[in-house]
């Protein structure tokens, strides 16, 4: 799939080879999408993929294929509503249940509200929710991700959700957040330089009287490399599987 991205992008990562002056050194438009772009975006969606929230129905052993082919794994997977700690008769515990179990709308207590204050019905909401976590906390729930087969392998001993966020990738440049668009740009402009560097060693366009230096072009494309990559290491990475 080729890349989309905006020509107003595409004109400054030209920029660093002297655009508008000096255009198509050695790579074409889309030889630059392909070769510079394409390879930016991949490094750019491995640290800051596209999230895609999924629940599933899990009962004991299942398998999960990654959705699509722009999908190259999982930032979260874990089972929902495992367990229920019961409270005690607080403020606080009483706008819970009541915002839970309360009438919905419906006035028909001695308080002339929907609300319950005295918690009346909550005993039978306990019950339940007492045994419901009692199953849960004897259930058994696994889950194991496999890059290479492109599958999620879940386990649950009892009927559960698994809430899964799939780690996407784009070939549009648009899904690059706002706040990184500078970092893909620069990081396409040293794959630029990489290229003409590997393509020739030393260039002397007669026509724009213009010398590229392989050293000089080689220094710069890893001053920005090791820029971008120093700077998105600080970020933490964020994983969750339980």
């Amino acid at each position: 799939m080729p890349v989309i991205i905006d020509s107003t992008y595409l004109y400054e990562i030209k920029t660093i080879l002297g655009y508008p002056k000096i255009d198509n050194v050695i790579l074409s438009d889309s030889e630059i999408s392909e070769l510079c772009i394409l390879p930016a975006l991949r490094d750019y969606f491995t640290k800051f993929p596209i999230e895609d929230e999924v629940m599933y129905d899990i009962s004991e052993v299942n398998e999960i294929s990654f959705p699509d082919t722009d999908t190259f794994g999982v930032t979260h997977a874990s089972f929902m509503n495992q367990g229920y700690t019961s409270g005690g008769t607080s403020f606080w515990e009483i706008v819970r249940y009541n915002s839970l179990y309360g009438n919905q709308g419906k006035v028909n207590n001695k308080w002339g509200t929907k609300y319950n204050f005295d918690m009346a019905g909550r005993s039978t909401q306990e019950t339940l929710m007492q045994y419901v976590d009692s199953q849960n906390s004897r259930a058994t729930t696994r889950v194991n991700v496999d890059q290479r087969k492109r599958k999620l392998f879940a386990y649950a001993s009892i009927p559960s959700k698994l809430h899964v966020i799939w780690a996407k990738k784009s070939e549009d440049f648009s899904y690059v957040e706002y706040e990184y668009i500078n970092d893909v740009i620069k990081l396409s402009q040293a794959n630029y330089l990489y290229n003409i560097v590997n393509l020739v060693g030393m260039t002397s366009d007669s026509a724009t009287e213009v010398d590229m230096s392989i050293d000089t072009m080689r220094d710069l494309a890893d001053k920005i490399t090791e820029e971008i990559t120093e700077k998105w290491k600080l970020i933490p990475d964020v994983s969750l599987i339980q």
